[in-house]
């Protein structure tokens, strides 16, 4: 790794620790009250049920569109080798900061294909990006008005950067979306061509991000205590929110801090209690989204490559005998 790289890699995980230190200090409190707070955990096993539910819809639409992503820009591999890429680059992400290691889905291509498939995930991430801004442009203004009153001076000047900078990249990103085929005017036939690839990647991007949309809703319901059309207002701005901080392992820290600034309003009261909830649907989240993903692909990176190992073993062996 080259020295430049391996300060920004240490960089991004001393910021990380930095930030877990102030949810530490902001949101925990008391290790012991946390540690009550879990003993009784509000979510029972049969309730869990949905959030893992929802993640794996979510899960099963990210692979058909990274499967329909790779065959816009030509590359058809086994479905296995589309699922290994996927669930391996899920790893990496889950492992470095701003999931640049999603980049890492082109390891099990062919030489051909490895530069295309990290296009691939480029393009990917561009448009699921752009309709997670456009959705949140869009409920920001079903939004309360109010929900500003009740934040703190520091969270108020905190909420106005961001909804300028969503309303600036929201906008850019709707003008990027609509022109990229005329800017891509190179591979407009190939676009054209499979043109419902196109399309199912938009529904797909869309159709993800109302699943987490929905997975939150329900947390919050079921945690939080506001209803679900409120948690998924929550979600759409915190997950667009977390976008503009990339710079920590698995956004941890910065998805609970935007969980608490924008379930503030609609909290009954911002005690001890309504922080432990967010942590808790923080980490639902995590549980599900994140390393549930990162451990199937742990599992198809090593046991995978191992039985690839003992197979050539054995088919070496075969072959002195012979």
């Amino acid at each position: 790794m080259r020295p430049v790289k391996l300060f920004f890699l240490l960089l991004k995980i001393i910021i990380t620790v930095l930030i877990l230190r102030m949810v530490h200090r902001s949101f925990l409190g008391n290790m012991q009250d946390l540690v009550s707070f879990f003993s009784g955990f509000p979510l029972p096993f049969h309730r869990f049920f949905w959030p893992l539910f929802f993640a794996l819809c979510m899960q099963l639409l990210l692979v058909v569109r990274w499967r329909q992503t790779l065959a816009l820009f030509g590359i058809h591999p086994p479905l296995y080798v589309v699922i290994k890429s996927y669930f391996v680059g899920s790893l990496f992400a889950f492992l470095t900061p701003g999931r640049i290691g999603e980049v890492f889905r082109g390891a099990g291509m062919n030489e051909g294909g490895r530069f295309t498939a990290g296009a691939a995930v480029l393009f990917e991430r561009f448009f699921s990006t752009g309709v997670v801004f456009l959705i949140a442009l869009l409920l920001f203004h079903v939004y309360p008005a109010a929900a500003i009153d009740v934040l703190a001076e520091g969270q108020k000047r905190v909420f106005s950067i961001y909804a300028l900078f969503l309303h600036v990249l929201g906008g850019v990103f709707f003008i990027c979306m609509v022109l990229t085929p005329l800017v891509l005017f190179t591979y407009i036939r190939r676009f054209m061509q499979k043109g419902k690839l196109f399309i199912h990647i938009l529904l797909l991007s869309s159709g993800i991000h109302l699943f987490l949309l929905m997975q939150v809703g329900f947390l919050f319901h079921a945690l939080v205590r506001t209803s679900f059309r409120e948690g998924m207002l929550v979600a759409s701005q915190t997950f667009a929110a977390i976008h503009f901080v990339p710079v920590t392992v698995g956004n941890m820290g910065v998805r609970e801090y935007f969980l608490h600034l924008f379930g503030l309003y609609f909290s009954e009261y911002a005690d001890v209690h309504f922080q432990h909830n967010i942590l808790a649907v923080s980490l639902v989240i995590l549980a599900c989204n994140l390393i549930l993903p990162a451990l199937i692909g742990l599992f198809l990176f090593i046991f995978i490559n191992l039985i690839q190992e003992i197979r050539q073993f054995f088919n070496y062996i075969v072959g002195c005998d012979a």
